[in-house]
């Protein structure tokens, strides 16, 4: 090395709004304070960029692959469909270490069982896997557990948040519109919130689903208390809602993994009930935020409670104060530092 410094080779998506581009895009700048850090956007999946006749492996990616100490992959299935047997055939054959971040589950995918199969096999070509939960280690087989190391999703800490407990008016739902978030779930929660409005903030993702969702509102007779901004939202816009906000709701099905979403409403402090699953346990300690039955009536019943007892939702701004220092960007960039130069 020409310093003292471990480089890698950081592939991710990167050109993009949201998702892992922005999970890259807010750890890479703290980990160049210690890694010398060579980016390399992974927007397009497979083998060719879509439509576009452009190879993804480029000279700029096999040369990177082999100067580098480190190849670490920002990894969730379908953005390496078929180039991550690649990826490590190629760092395998440069013999440079392979880190992969998973970021996701595969139990609520179509051919789960095949899948698991698929990654659990892969995953003796790779040196070190990175996931974000305790819960999701243990999905893992017993014998790679040795190179599976836990760290958590990283949230941006701020100084001057100042969150005080309110009278619940407005509840935020942000995030993109898709079945697995449970829309449904909280649309149906406010034909018992008389006075309470939801703001449904986000991309379509499924437009069957949306449709379904304004149906469902117009049925239950609630379209009145929803505002919907469906579209993406740059961060401002996107912090600026957290900041109103008196209450985050994320009634996501139970396999889900940890959420960008739930950072934000961390970072910013907003008390949240949400869906009862590990991944949401290893970063919320608050029983009253944890809702069991994913279902409108069980989610209306935990929004009053919050809305009557202020101690509760004091608590969790006290919480997510700690956490979002315990877990901030720079704190998730020096552990991921550590396992490159282990």
């Amino acid at each position: 090395m020409a310093n003292d410094k471990i480089s890698a080779t950081f592939i991710s998506p990167w050109n993009r709004d949201g998702g892992l581009a922005t999970y890259s895009r807010e750890l890479v700048p703290h980990l160049r304070e210690s890694c010398d850090i060579n980016v390399v956007p992974w927007d397009s999946e497979p083998i060719y960029v879509r439509g576009s006749g452009i190879p993804v492996f480029r000279y700029k990616l096999l040369t990177s692959m082999l100067q580098q100490d480190v190849v670490h992959i920002q990894y969730t299935f379908g953005r390496y469909l078929l180039s991550f047997p690649v990826l490590l055939f190629i760092s395998a054959l440069f013999r440079t270490r392979v880190i992969v971040t998973q970021h996701e589950r595969f139990d609520n995918l179509w051919m789960s069982d095949i899948l698991f199969l698929y990654h659990q096999l892969l995953y003796y070509f790779v040196d070190t896997v990175i996931v974000h939960t305790e819960y999701r280690k243990q999905m893992i087989w017993d014998r790679h557990q040795t190179r599976v190391e836990v760290v958590e999703h990283g949230i941006i800490a701020r100084e001057n948040v100042n969150r005080e407990p309110r009278q619940i008016e407005t509840i935020l739902f942000p995030g993109g519109i898709r079945p697995i978030k449970g829309h449904e779930v909280a649309i149906s929660a406010l034909t018992a919130l008389d006075g309470i409005n939801l703001r449904i903030v986000g991309g379509i993702g499924n437009e069957r689903y949306y449709r379904g969702l304004r149906s469902q509102a117009k049925d239950l007779g609630v379209d009145n208390q929803i505002d919907w901004l469906n579209r993406f939202v740059s961060d401002d816009e996107l912090f600026s809602e957290f900041q109103k906000a008196d209450l985050v709701i994320l009634p996501y099905e139970s396999h889900t993994s940890m959420s960008g979403i739930l950072s934000h409403a961390i970072s910013w402090q907003v008390p949240v009930v949400l869906t009862d699953c590990p991944a949401f346990r290893h970063v919320v300690d608050c029983e009253e935020a944890f809702v069991t039955r994913r279902d409108g009536r069980a989610y209306a019943a935990a929004i009053q409670e919050m809305d009557r007892n202020k101690a509760v939702q004091q608590q969790l701004i006290n919480e997510f104060q700690c956490t979002s220092k315990n877990y901030s960007w720079k704190s998730i960039a020096a552990r991921t530092a550590d396992i490159y130069n282990d």
